[in-house]
């Protein structure tokens, strides 16, 4: 439940608003990070290794999570996964990010593969 209401809120507030509604806050920690970026980082992220062992995948997705220069800001952590389908057509995986106002999750999902 946490982690469906922490995704809901990722994408409340990645989405633009209408100027003249009330303004929204971002949980704390959370208010000075470009989420949109942040958001499009972790999509890219999806396909680093793509077609490699899940050992490398994962290694290479927390590489990138470490990156300070990335939109990310070093700041996400591997939470679960990656979880990879049978034929290695999707994958997936859960970072998180510690906020004053506590963890935020955000479920990645990468719909396409490249060799297929």
């Amino acid at each position: 439940m946490i982690l469906l209401l922490s995704l809901t809120l990722l994408i409340v507030f990645s989405c633009k608003k209408d100027p003249t509604e009330n303004p929204v806050t971002p949980p704390l920690g959370l208010e000075q990070m470009d989420l949109p970026g942040a958001m499009m980082t972790l999509s890219a992220i999806s396909y680093v290794a793509d077609g490699q062992p899940e050992s490398v995948i994962r290694d290479s997705i927390t590489i990138l999570l470490s990156d300070t220069s990335l939109a990310t800001q070093g700041k996400w952590q591997l939470a679960w996964g990656p979880g990879i389908s049978g034929m290695k057509s999707n994958l997936s995986f859960v970072v998180s990010i510690i906020t004053s106002s506590g963890p935020v999750y955000a479920i990645v999902i990468r719909g396409t593969n490249t060799f297929s």
